[in-house]
């Protein structure tokens, strides 16, 4: 067994990291199950053989461990917004807060399930063997599904323009766009063992010991011969690729497609990945060693056991669990870059231009179709009739659960025009200027049904403008199907409602929501309670609203500080 990092130390190159030795340690219940995933503020997720999720700090102390009921499959990513996604060999997707508690579980397979991709916007994208990919929200909602009519051979990435790269164990290579479009099939040749991705191109390693690299539009680039099947990939921020294949080798492919060199690697072959911009190996005799992009050895140093696995932290520790439960922490100093397994759910660490993955195209992907022309002009030329059917036809939909592939992006654009229509621009220039409220209050709904996190922020700028009490309720609502996080703006915001209210007479469809969004965010998000959001469910529970409203706030209040119901 031998592992491969590629990263980028600050340390000294002479000094070994064993020489200060582990800077801390943690003992699991069982043998880690695939790669170590990280949460933004460094804490660390374990998924193990003994069934459970742990969750370790920067210093090494649990936070606190999860029950999952059954085998982890390897498949762990932390999303943008801090939900925590687990496959398990059940075929099942299961979704926790950072506090471990679950969100929601979902049969994704069949069988034993591929690692999923997160986009920017927490868009969860799936493989159904033998090869419908799917994708649903951060929530669970099912958004979209397709077939693509091959068995896939290896878990799917995200490339560079936000889209979804799936192969087939038949050579296929497929690019599907995020809102479930099929943009591009091609026939290469190779099936593909590994896939990865870089600033300018999407590299393959093959069952046929070749690594590919092809464009955008799945144009072969180069071709290179490793001579064994390809076992695990990386490719560095220079666009240089690091392989180890079946054969025990080791090897080196710049970013022209130029075999620089091979070296036979005694210890076996790999089980893990991470990608950086130098070259640390892990090997499975139990030793860690640095070496320079010629595969000149800097230095190596023995491991305490043998390892199963290795992460980069956001520290700069490498984290190395072993076949003895015990994980280690080494201070080497390192700082990760570019694409690597653990960083599925981390667009920016994909290779992935800044916003481009936000789960919904421009308007000049949405298509020119008869469908969205059709609602574009009820909805914004049309009077207070043909938009309320227009909102009433786009909810039917959304609720009736049907497969909204190639058709999210445009129901949600529209859905948002709808919605904030009195307060962020007239819906046409030559039509109303702002929709009736019953196709608003649809709207409304709608988003909440099929949203994301980009919903989540045009929400809370809406419930800024918002004065009516009956449509702020419904925002909360929808805020709070998708646990929408709750910053200091809108804590102070809600503090403001609530005190406006009781003012101008309470509304107690008002009161009960701003409760129920504070315990949906708790549900979704876990963590503190932020002083003002205590401060609007006392001002409930103290305030003229009726007593099934107070006690409502109260018992949330309860729950929030950890006293239950």
């Amino acid at each position: 067994m031998l592992i491969l990092i590629l990263c980028s130390p600050a340390a000294s190159l002479d000094e070994p990291p064993i020489a200060r030795g582990w800077s801390w340690r943690f003992i699991t219940g069982g043998v880690t199950v695939g790669p170590v995933a990280f949460a933004s503020d460094g804490v660390a997720y374990f998924a193990t053989g003994d069934r459970y999720l742990y969750a370790v700090d920067s210093r090494g102390t649990m936070l606190w461990r999860t029950d999952l009921d059954v085998r982890p499959a390897g498949g762990l990513v932390v999303g943008t917004d801090g939900t925590i996604f687990v496959t398990l060999e059940s075929g099942e997707l299961i979704a926790l807060n950072r506090d471990g508690r679950l969100i929601w579980r979902r049969q994704v397979t069949a069988d034993r399930p591929l690692a999923p991709v997160v986009t920017a916007n927490g868009i969860v994208i799936t493989v159904r063997r033998p090869g419908t990919i799917e994708a649903r929200t951060h929530t669970g909602r099912f958004v979209w599904g397709l077939e693509t009519g091959v068995q896939v051979s290896a878990a799917p990435v995200l490339v560079r323009d936000g889209n979804v790269l799936v192969s087939g164990e038949g050579g296929e290579y497929i690019l599907i766009s995020v809102d479930g479009r099929l943009i591009r099939r091609r026939y290469l040749g190779e099936v593909a063992t590994v896939l990865g991705v870089t600033d300018r191109e999407i590299v393959a390693g093959s069952a046929d010991g070749r690594v590919i690299a092809f464009d955008a539009t799945l144009e072969p680039v180069w071709r290179a011969d490793v001579g064994s099947a390809v076992h695990t990939l990386v490719v560095g921020s220079t666009g240089d690729a690091y392989v180890i294949s079946d054969d025990g080798m080791l090897s080196r492919i710049t970013s022209e497609g130029v075999l620089a060199w091979r070296t036979q690697l005694d210890s076996g072959r790999a089980v893990a990945l991470v990608a950086a911009e130098d070259l640390f190996l892990v090997t499975g005799g139990g030793a860690l060693e640095r070496r320079s992009r010629e595969s000149d050895v800097i230095w190596q140093t023995p491991l305490l056991d043998r390892p199963v696995s290795v992460s980069a932290a956001p520290s700069g520790e490498l984290i190395i669990p072993t076949a003895s439960w015990v994980t280690y922490a080494y201070p080497v100093s390192v700082v990760a870059s570019g694409p690597w397994p653990e960083a599925r759910g981390g667009a920016d660490r994909r290779g992935v231009a800044p916003g481009a993955a936000e789960g919904r195209p421009d308007m000049a992907a949405y298509g020119r179709t008869v469908d969205y022309l059709a609602l574009q002009a009820l909805l914004i030329a049309g009077g207070p009739t043909e938009q309320n059917a227009a909102m009433g036809d786009v909810a039917a939909r959304i609720h009736d659960g049907h497969n909204l592939a190639g058709r999210y992006p445009y129901l949600l654009h529209l859905s948002e025009l709808v919605a904030g229509s009195p307060y962020f621009g007239q819906l046409s220039q030559f039509g109303p200027r702002s929709a009736p409220r019953r196709a608003r209050e649809e709207a409304i709904v709608v988003l909440g049904e099929i949203g994301d996190l980009a919903t989540s922020r045009f929400l809370a700028r809406l419930l800024s403008h918002e004065a009516d009490p009956s449509l702020q309720a419904t925002i909360l609502r929808s805020m709070g199907t998708l646990g929408t996080p709750i910053d200091r703006e809108l804590a102070t915001r809600l503090s403001d409602i609530v005190r406006r209210n009781l003012r101008t007479g309470p509304d107690d469809t008002l009161g009960h929501a701003v409760s129920a969004f504070i315990e949906s965010v708790h549900v979704h998000r876990g963590g503190y309670l932020h002083p003002e959001v205590a401060d609007s469910l006392l001002t409930i529970a103290q305030g003229a609203y009726s007593r099934q409203v107070r006690e409502y706030a109260l018992a949330t209040l309860r729950v929030l500080a950890g006293g239950g119901r």
